[in-house]
């Protein structure tokens, strides 16, 4: 097991920015960033499966220990879901 890198947390994060057309690496230095774009619920679950697969992928991980990482990502760095 291994924690992911710089880059990989990054594409983690941009995979969730995606929709908006805007990298980590770009608005990262903005105060509140992550106050100023939203996703959908649909697009929620969607970063949410992705990211498990690829965390397990880099980390060589089991589904459960990432299922159990995910909420602590989503709370650090999640997007805000619109109603």
């Amino acid at each position: 097991m291994r924690y992911l890198t710089k880059e990989e947390y990054n594409e983690v994060i941009n995979k969730q920015l995606e929709h908006h057309g805007v990298k980590i690496e770009d608005i990262g230095h903005e105060e509140g960033w992550y106050n100023k774009y939203t996703q959908t619920e649909a697009q929620h679950a969607e970063w949410k499966a992705w990211t498990i697969t690829y965390i397990r992928k880099k980390c060589r991980v089991s589904k459960a220990w990432d299922e159990r990482t995910f909420p602590w990502l989503d709370l650090m760095h999640g997007l805000k879901i619109k109603g």
